[in-house]
């Protein structure tokens, strides 16, 4: 019998799978700004430690070289909402890496920052697992 080959994945099914893995809450661990990132089929909600939250839309997509999300901006500061954010992601097993561009803007960030440069947002997120008291 002859040996059958894995198909690859097409960039539509790694941005399904991508956005079925997204699903829950996830923590900040590394970056300039601390942030709580929720995310309900492809709603989102992002509340940052200072106080400003983000809630909104987003779709994830896979091109040949990296996967990104664009995100609108229904609700948060005046000067952001309505806008949309056109991100970077990286999403490897409980790990998040997101570096979004201002929002408004027309091009999405060429590259990851450092989670520590200044002037350019990158956080690193870890799934938060929901913990349960008796």
């Amino acid at each position: 019998m002859p040996e059958t080959l894995p198909v690859a994945e097409s960039p539509y099914q790694r941005a399904q799978r991508d956005l079925a893995h997204l699903q829950g809450v996830w923590v900040s661990v590394a970056g300039q700004r601390r942030a709580d990132f929720l995310v309900a089929g492809h709603l989102f909600t992002m509340k940052f430690h200072d106080g400003a939250l983000y809630m909104g839309t987003f779709d994830v997509e896979h091109d040949e070289s990296r996967p990104t999300m664009t995100m609108r901006i229904d609700e948060g500061p005046v000067k952001h909402k309505g806008l949309i954010a056109l991100c970077l992601y990286d999403l490897k097993n409980d790990m998040l890496r997101w570096c979004p561009g201002k929002p408004g803007a027309d091009e999405r960030p060429a590259l990851f920052p450092s989670e520590d440069e200044d002037g350019a947002l990158c956080l690193l997120f870890k799934r938060e697992y929901a913990r349960f008291h008796p």
